[in-house]
């Protein structure tokens, strides 16, 4: 495995995924095991599949600053695709938890007005797809289970149009470390759940002082399964990535 030491830094979180691939290459950067078997994919697989989904946000139309809401169950790569393809184009992604109610849901997607809802499989499909009839909200929902209707087929692409990846492109250049890039929703222990911003600022100033502390070195697997919803899981991926670990998905 070849270690890159020319100076590479990073002050956006979706750099992350270039920072690895200048920094510390790697044929096996996300690992998953499914249906039976591990599939490996290289930084550089996962970058494609990064800008292709991202060209498919153009192409229909996503405006920066449009919510993006995400129902994980575990982590995959999947859900870090959709986050990074979300962030190029300054879409704000909206994780919640598989477990809410309809009343906590539908409160969700008024405040947000999100645009887009994909849960992991069909069953939270339908789950969330009743709920949202009730208040007529403008919401297309998908999910990540294969072979089913209204799976969301873009997260497969591989490939981009030049014309689309230079509107990309444009994009990232223009979002700031200051520029929010999601939007977590708190337990609601206390009352009503509230959202609370975090920045590419928050978020990359998080990951920088965990680096020091994390006892983790280039190549080291790590195994990971909380939900993606979950702050805590997905700071811990983001920092995998710097790190040149492998993170290791069971799905």
């Amino acid at each position: 495995m070849a270690i890159v030491t020319k100076k590479v830094d990073f002050t956006r979180v979706f750099e992350l995924i270039h920072y690895q691939k200048e920094k510390y290459p790697n044929q096996k950067a996300f690992n998953s095991f499914s249906q039976g078997q591990w599939k490996s994919q290289s930084t550089e697989e996962i970058q494609n599949r990064i800008n292709a989904l991202s060209c498919w946000f153009l192409a229909n139309q996503f405006k920066a600053g449009e919510k993006i809401i995400l129902v994980p169950v575990i982590g995959s790569a999947d859900w870090m695709i959709l986050d990074f393809a979300c962030q190029q184009v300054g879409l704000v992604v909206v994780p919640i938890h598989p477990t809410l109610n309809e009343n906590e849901f539908n409160a969700i997607v008024t405040e947000t007005e999100a645009r887009l809802c994909i849960t992991l499989d069909e069953g939270l499909y339908f789950k969330f797809f009743s709920f949202k009839e009730k208040i007529n909200a403008g919401l297309q929902l998908f999910h990540l289970q294969p072979e089913k209707v209204n799976f969301f087929k873009p997260i497969q692409e591989s490939k981009t149009s030049h014309d689309l990846m230079t509107v990309v492109t444009s994009f990232r250049n223009t979002i700031g470390e200051d520029d929010v890039v999601t939007l977590l929703y708190t337990s609601g222990s206390t009352g009503l759940s509230k959202g609370v911003m975090l920045s590419h600022r928050n978020i990359v100033n998080n990951i920088k002082a965990v680096l020091t502390i994390l006892p983790l070195e280039p190549g080291d697997r790590v195994l990971s399964f909380l939900p993606f919803s979950h702050i805590f899981e997905r700071a811990s991926c983001y920092v995998y990535i710097a790190f040149h670990s492998c993170p290791t998905k069971l799905v």
